[in-house]
């Protein structure tokens, strides 16, 4: 096969087996070849359809993933707008509270300046 390591090649039966000797010094012959290349063939579909099970698990698994994560997204940029929006209003009130600060300091320099031209 091109392209593929021998490394990771699975094992398959041998095209042409060799005659062997039992013990008893009977002969036994090899199994057709009808039979050792339906043997290869069927061990073929079956790691090949293990690995397509493994890769449909894996790409619905990265799927979720994604979704999970799209989802936290959507979440955090909502939480940003909530506390710009926060934000925004505390801004609104401290600058209130600044211009109160400033009207009643501009309030007691008045009510000092009275109480000196009272005291003259």
């Amino acid at each position: 096969m091109r392209g593929t390591n021998i490394n990771n090649a699975p094992p398959l039966l041998p095209i042409h087996t060799p005659t062997t000797t039992t013990e008893d010094g009977s002969s036994t012959q090899p199994p057709p070849l009808g039979a050792e290349l339906l043997h290869n063939i069927t061990f073929l579909l079956n790691t090949y359809e293990n690995k397509i099970h493994a890769n449909c698990h894996f790409v619905r698994s990265s799927k979720n993933k994604t979704n999970s994560l799209q989802s936290d997204v959507e979440d955090m940029e909502r939480k940003i707008d909530e506390f710009d929006a926060r934000r925004v209003k505390l801004e609104k009130v401290l600058l209130i509270i600044d211009q109160v600060e400033s009207l009643y300091i501009v309030d007691d320099d008045d009510d000092d300046d009275v109480r000196r031209n009272q005291q003259k």
